[in-house]
């Protein structure tokens, strides 16, 4: 009888550690769908941004070729204005 008692207790001692490894097991695999959604979403943003850098890229080469044209016009304006004022 007494055999039979320490065994269920081993046993019990054991089956309760195994439960505190599942749960821990469980906290892990939780943790890693969570990363693994984290991981998705800044792939999403890094995409997004990626986007975004190369549209403001564009807007600026346009705008520096605007801006050349303008200094271009300015120039030729000026020269054109010396040339009256010289004739």
């Amino acid at each position: 009888m007494a055999e039979n008692s320490d065994f269920e207790k081993e046993n019990a001692f054991l089956l309760s550690g195994f439960e505190t490894i599942l749960g821990k097991i469980d906290s892990l695999n939780s943790q890693i769908k969570s990363q693994k959604s984290l991981i998705v979403g800044l792939q999403y943003e890094k995409e997004q941004l990626i986007i975004e850098a190369k549209n403001l890229k564009k807007k600026q080469s346009v705008s520096k070729r605007r801006n050349q044209r303008i200094k271009g016009k300015n120039r030729k304006s000026k020269q054109n204005n010396s040339s009256k004022l010289s004739n």
